[in-house]
């Protein structure tokens, strides 16, 4: 999940994105927030969200260290097909 604007949202419906069009503008945001979020305070109940993508939310703690973008396209392409196995449709 992301912030996005209510004119993108409502005409992306349940269509998912494509990861080669949509990925590293979605990893930079989340890069982002996961650091701000953890300046903020870093015991904030915001990062549990990021548990279906991290094994153990004190990977948060070494993020520059450990999530590489491709490590994070890894973990976030399963989640993706499940979707598009469940009959979600890509947008165009």
């Amino acid at each position: 999940m992301i912030p996005s604007d209510k004119s993108f949202n409502s005409t992306k419906g349940d269509k998912l994105p494509t990861l080669d069009k949509y990925f590293n503008p979605y990893f930079f945001l989340h890069e982002s927030a996961i650091k701000i979020v953890k300046e903020m305070n870093p015991k904030n109940k915001f990062l549990d969200d990021y548990l279906t993508i991290f094994s153990d939310i004190e990977e948060t703690n070494v993020l520059s260290e450990y999530l590489t973008k491709e490590k994070f396209r890894d973990r976030l392409q399963p989640l993706i097909t499940i979707a598009s196995n469940n009959g979600f449709e890509f947008m165009n």
